[in-house]
């Protein structure tokens, strides 16, 4: 099972949204410049599997593979698997390796080479897979717990850190509902939860939110609503492409001239910049950056209405070509 458990970890899909998805009434809105479509709400474009993730939570390099709303389930169940297989062996080799150590005494001919050898690997060996293991499990049903993905975590730590600043106000995370209803969100309902093919609840581009939603919080709340490029800038990008030296079908985005070297206390908590106690930044775990919106100033962007107007992106701006006044932050390419 440990293997087999391994293999739809790998294999499944983390999920992807659907080619018509389009936000509903009410919902921030990103525009995936990579994928030339709408993002649903916890979806990030990883920069390994091309494409956006559904509730993408990291992308693990022991899989190849994004852990995201779709294979979640198999994720956790694998862990489980090799914390069962893990223990039991750690048991055996304890087990002789105290009847190793009872028979020191004895001569050498009657204790075979062979077994001390493997003993004395294999015991620091399982120990470790065990305790590296059992950290990983913990740290991913803490965050299931509180209904986030690591992801999330990130950013609500970059929040905090803006809130003991003084920069925003302190805004609850809306997609915590209850830790029962967490568990089913993530995991699926509890029957199938040792089923080796039980899914997660709900299509993974819609979800149930809490009182915080009800206010008008959002998540980051430093989020502004993206549109898609218009098209002058679709056609800017087309033409300029191959004179980066890239293939026109991968097209370089880049944060704009006249967003670059500024030193705003503001700007250096953006996604886009901030990095945590642990030296993380977003990009470790799987987000292509080039598809993160760089924002603005964090004082003009809490607590406000879901759209930024023009005339507020300029005020927190330094002064730039008329020309980009038609690409919204974070879809523009190298102009070098």
């Amino acid at each position: 099972m440990t293997w087999f458990s391994y293999f739809l970890a790998c294999t499944k899909s983390p999920g992807v949204p659907d080619k018509d998805f389009q936000p509903r009434d009410g919902e921030w809105r990103r525009w995936c410049i990579k994928c030339d479509a709408w993002k649903p709400e916890r979806a990030h474009h990883c920069r390994k599997c091309k494409q956006c993730v559904l509730r993408m939570d990291h992308h693990c390099p022991w899989t190849y593979n994004c852990v995201g709303h779709g294979n979640l389930p198999h994720f956790m169940r694998f862990l489980a698997w090799v914390l069962i297989s893990t223990s039991y062996c750690l048991y055996h080799v304890s087990l002789r390796a105290i009847d190793l150590y009872k028979s020191r005494r004895l001569p050498a001919y009657m204790v075979p080479k062979s077994e001390i050898v493997m003993t004395v690997l294999l015991l620091p060996v399982l120990f470790f897979i065990m305790l590296t293991i059992t950290l990983l499990t913990i740290r991913v049903l803490i965050n299931v717990f509180n209904g986030q993905t690591q992801i999330e975590v990130w950013e609500i730590e970059r929040i905090d850190s803006l809130v003991r600043r003084g920069l925003v106000q302190r805004v609850d995370f809306p997609y915590d509902i209850d830790p029962f209803t967490n568990f089913v969100d993530a995991f699926g309902e509890p029957w199938t939860w040792f089923w080796p093919w039980g899914p997660a609840r709900g299509d993974g581009m819609h979800f149930e939110k809490n009182e915080a939603a009800d206010d008008g919080a959002v998540w980051p709340p430093d989020h502004r609503d993206q549109s898609p490029p218009s098209p002058r800038s679709r056609r800017q990008l087309q033409t300029e492409t191959p004179t980066l030296g890239y293939e026109p079908a991968v097209t370089r985005y880049r944060v704009p001239e006249w967003r670059r070297n500024i030193s705003r206390e503001e700007d250096f908590f953006r996604s886009d910049q901030w990095e945590n106690f642990e030296g993380e930044r977003l990009s470790d775990f799987g987000v292509d950056m080039d598809t993160v919106s760089p924002g603005g100033s964090f004082r003009d962007a809490i607590n406000s209405s879901r759209t930024t107007s023009r005339a507020s992106l300029r005020s927190n701006s330094v002064e730039h070509d008329s020309d980009d006044e038609n690409v919204p932050l974070g879809h523009y390419v190298i102009n070098e």
